[in-house]
């Protein structure tokens, strides 16, 4: 299991959203590949319209050199915070719960990860992908075989 403390301030943090219907990012920069034909109008929190320039994945890279990998990714201009979509890691087949402070990002199925997110002093759950580092957990009652994994993975990961 990994703890995370990051506050928002660069483009590798991203909030975790449960009110944002796809990830999104401002920073073109960031993907990886990018069909700018794709172009709809999001609705955010303040109901402000704004426009989606395109939709593609984003891999980032941590520390360690591992990627991970997020489909789906909106790109949205003059956005102000990289937003991960509970329901998009949902859909994905993760699971997201809330609790004592900390956001829980469990493994779809076809692995065991694991990630946990404290709660910022202004009640965000940030999450700094490129400063996850990854380190195997034996889990009561799993074979050898089934390890946990800090982060988001501990190769290529598609969220």
């Amino acid at each position: 299991m990994a703890s995370n403390k990051a506050e928002p301030h660069s483009n590798s943090v991203w909030l975790i959203d449960s009110g944002c219907s796809n990830h999104m990012t401002c920073d073109k920069t960031l993907f990886s590949s990018l069909d700018e034909s794709m172009k709809v109008s999001v609705r955010l929190g303040d109901n402000k319209e704004k426009k989606v320039e395109g939709v593609g994945v984003v891999t980032i890279l941590s520390q360690s050199g591992d990627e991970k990998r997020l489909h789906g990714m909106q790109y949205v201009p003059g956005l102000a915070h990289n937003l991960l979509s509970v329901g998009q890691l949902i859909t994905k087949g993760y699971s997201v719960t809330f609790k004592d402070n900390k956001c829980v990002i469990s493994g779809n199925k076809a692995s065991n990860q694991v990630i946990e997110i404290m709660r910022s002093r202004n009640n965000m759950f940030p999450i700094d992908m490129a400063s996850m580092e990854f380190m195997n957990v034996d889990v009561k009652n799993q074979s050898t075989e089934e390890l946990w994994h800090c982060g988001l993975g501990t190769s290529i990961t598609e969220v």
